[in-house]
């Protein structure tokens, strides 16, 4: 199932850093917004409409609940899970999208071995250097670069499914179209390289409040930066179940419960997988189209997937083919939180902060041996060592280019 979620007002989705009226004084704001979000807004629309009663849900109150009855356990568990366990709901994708004349359109961050040359513009992918000299990278990983003298940088951005599907077939479109997140920051090249942005900043000043008493607290000022959406932009969700949840209707997102309208669309295809190069090549890249959280024990967490060893050397979970990690373009990483319904003086408690391989991110691998099969397998599935069923590390799969193609 699939939603267009649209705004009725400012969004505002925080980001992971902790924030504390009057301790701090500036909250930033990203877009798209952290999967938790998402998730979390959708469970509490079906639970406020089917039964609203949060403490029975939470587990805080014993007995009856006086909505449906039940003495044991909420029975919306077996719908929306528990306020730790997202239960037979499963998000998919969250990805911002632009509504059309018949469709919605879904856009995906650009790979992060998409760069531009800094004198003409001009675009390139990096590729795995086969000789490079001493460098500071663990054992085994090789250096990425570009044909040709020109100075790179990374290209920031969202593209169409087409346009993605190019790219990870290894082809730059020679015009390629791409839009912002929000306007402003193209810095040296914001004449000769303009772009359209899906949304733009509006500061919001406001003043911490004494709780209990919602009198407000002298020199306790803050500033959010709030998100306004251009004309027909909004988020493109999928998921599977949630069969309680109306075809349309409207629901309270992201802080302050700003308003949102959804209605269920046809998502589209993803970016198709390109099967013959990847098999005749013996070697692929997995792009991460939402944050991947890898790691093993929730205090240590890593840059590389949990399925390799520390010489770059894997198995490809559920099968028996081996790959070796060659390179990798990562972003820089991005702390996801949250709220967690539950025990607690506040009704709950924050999520701890975790340290995600941010969207964009490309991997470059080269089968050792194997089929080529569960290669495949891993295209649209979720490549996360932690929080699949909330909406991470959704991966598709693509071809990269040795020095001499």
């Amino acid at each position: 199932m699939a939603i267009f979620l649209e705004p009725l007002d400012v969004w505002v989705f925080r980001d992971g850093r902790p924030f504390t009226a009057g301790d701090d004084h500036h909250a930033k704001c990203v877009f798209p917004p952290a999967p938790f979000t998402v998730q979390g807004a959708l469970r509490s629309k079906v639970l406020t409409e089917r039964c609203g009663d949060l403490e029975k849900y939470a587990g805080r109150r014993r007995g009856d609940c006086p909505v449906c009855g039940s003495v044991a356990r909420c029975p919306l568990r077996d719908e929306i899970g528990s306020p730790s366990d997202a239960g037979p709901f499963r998000l998919r994708s969250v990805l911002p999208a632009r509504r059309g004349n018949v469709a919605i359109t879904r856009y995906f961050p650009l790979p992060r071995h998409v760069v531009r040359a800094k004198a003409n513009a001009s675009r390139q992918v990096l590729r795995p250097i086969d000789q490079a000299g001493p460098t500071s990278l663990p054992d085994g990983l090789r250096v990425l670069g570009v044909k040709g003298p020109d100075l790179v940088e990374h290209v920031e951005g969202w593209v169409d499914a087409a346009t993605l599907e190019e790219i990870l077939r290894g082809k730059i479109p020679e015009t390629l179209k791409y839009v912002r997140a929000r306007a402003g920051g193209l810095g040296k090249h914001a004449g000769s390289d303009p772009v359209e942005a899906m949304c733009e900043e509006e500061s919001r000043v406001g003043i911490a409040l004494t709780p209990g008493r919602r009198t407000t607290q002298p020199g306790r000022f803050f500033v959010i930066d709030a998100l306004r959406l251009r004309k027909d932009w909004g988020l493109a969700v999928s998921f599977e179940g949630l069969p309680s949840l109306a075809g349309a209707g409207l629901l309270d997102i992201g802080g302050e419960g700003r308003a949102a309208r959804f209605e269920t669309v046809d998502e589209g295809p993803l970016p198709a997988a390109p099967a013959d190069e990847v098999g005749s090549d013996r070697r692929f890249l997995l792009y991460l189209a939402a944050p991947a959280l890898f790691g093993g024990d929730g205090s240590r967490w890593s840059w590389r997937p949990g399925f390799l060893g520390l010489d770059g050397i894997g198995t490809v979970p559920g099968s028996d083919t081996r790959v070796r990690l060659v390179a990798a373009a990562l972003g820089t990483p991005v702390r996801i939180s949250g709220w967690e319904l539950g025990e607690g003086d506040r009704g709950g408690r924050p999520r701890p902060a975790r340290a995600a391989v941010p969207a964009g991110s490309v991997y470059f691998f080269e089968i050792v041996d194997g089929p080529v099969d569960p290669i495949l397998g891993l295209h649209g599935k979720m490549s996360t060592d932690w929080g699949a069923e909330f909406g991470f590390g959704l991966a598709l799969v693509g071809r990269w280019l040795r020095w001499h193609d």
